[in-house]
């Protein structure tokens, strides 16, 4: 009996259920996109140790990233090394040795804020051409 192949995977399949099973598969697709665009497929394994990274990276983004800040020094920093770095400065070495207390010294991290992008500006309730016309009440007689 002929075996069922994929000639995008470079699978053999024992039947036909497998075989339409593969089809419909996230690794097929992806070895069907590779094709089209000219490059070699990918192992199954290859490809599951790709989504375990892309997902891995996916929930490292969906973090609140947090915010380091220098209580002496008044700066913040959106990295824990970029706030070590600091920590080892010349300006704040000299901060600390002005002989500060040691509650001021102590690292503040807190969530850092979310920026919200693609808002509509605020609308404004006063009328513009009132602002430039002169009041009656200005003028003198």
């Amino acid at each position: 009996m002929p075996r069922l192949t994929c000639n995008a995977c470079n699978t053999e399949f024992k039947d036909a259920a497998d075989h339409k099973l593969h089809y419909k598969s996230e690794w097929h697709r992806y070895n069907l996109r590779r094709k089209v665009a000219g490059v070699p497929g990918v192992t199954e394994a290859l490809f599951l140790a790709r989504q375990a990274a892309l997902a891995q990276e996916k929930d490292k983004s969906n973090e609140t990233p947090m915010l380091y800040s220098c209580g002496l020094c008044g700066k913040d920093y959106k990295s824990s090394k970029t706030h070590a770095e600091h920590l080892k400065s010349r300006g704040h070495l000299k901060r600390v040795s002005e002989g500060t207390s040691q509650s001021d010294e102590k690292a503040i991290i807190k969530p850092h804020p979310q920026r919200v992008v693609n808002r509509a500006p605020p609308k404004r309730e006063a009328d513009n051409t009132t602002r430039n016309k002169p009041s009656s009440d200005s003028k003198k007689p």
